[in-house]
């Protein structure tokens, strides 16, 4: 007879080893930072400046890719080590740590707000859409146990124009006024 796998311990679920959690991270977000990077090339570009409307999202798609290089290098360097077949129970977060951030749908419901931002961006505006990206962002991202939404819309509107301010009067790159035109 066969040696089966046990299954999980109750209220535990079958996950992946951290390191090829952190391998698939990495080869996930290093594809993700190529499309976006592909991506920047169709952005207009609004003034004759040398860096252009498509230079910051450029350099956030290169960033994108390095971090995901390190987190596969890192996560192909682990899976190799003898101390990743016996991990100390220390190191491991508790449950609780990670309550809300576990599985794919906070990754999937990021990207999908993400593309709901770049669809809304031109036609909206940046001063309206941006709040809003950021506010649901923040709301994805913290603890469901402490949200404050009146510190995350003042944090929202308080990004949005600084973000309004460094690109309109430091780089001078238009950014699409959509209804307030």
């Amino acid at each position: 007879m066969p040696p089966t796998a046990l299954p999980p311990a109750p209220g535990r679920r079958n996950v992946p080893p951290a390191e090829r959690r952190d391998a698939i991270a990495g080869a996930g977000a290093m594809l993700l930072a190529i499309a976006l990077f592909a991506a920047t090339f169709g952005i207009r570009e609004f003034t004759r400046t040398s860096l252009g409307a498509g230079f910051v999202p450029r350099l956030t798609a290169s960033i994108l890719f390095l971090l995901g290089l390190i987190l596969l290098v890192r996560g192909v360097k682990q899976r190799r080590s003898p101390m990743a077949a016996n991990p100390s129970p220390e190191a491991a977060p508790t449950p609780e740590a990670i309550e809300g951030l576990a599985g794919p749908l906070p990754v999937l419901l990021n990207i999908l707000l993400f593309f709901i931002y770049l669809l809304c961006l031109e036609p909206i505006g940046f001063m309206l859409t941006t709040p809003f990206y950021v506010f649901c962002q923040i709301l994805l991202l913290s603890n469901p146990k402490k949200i404050a939404c009146f510190r995350f819309a003042g944090i929202a509107v308080a990004l949005t124009a600084a973000s309004f301010y460094l690109f309109t009067r430091f780089f001078q790159v238009l950014l699409p006024n959509g209804w307030l035109e």
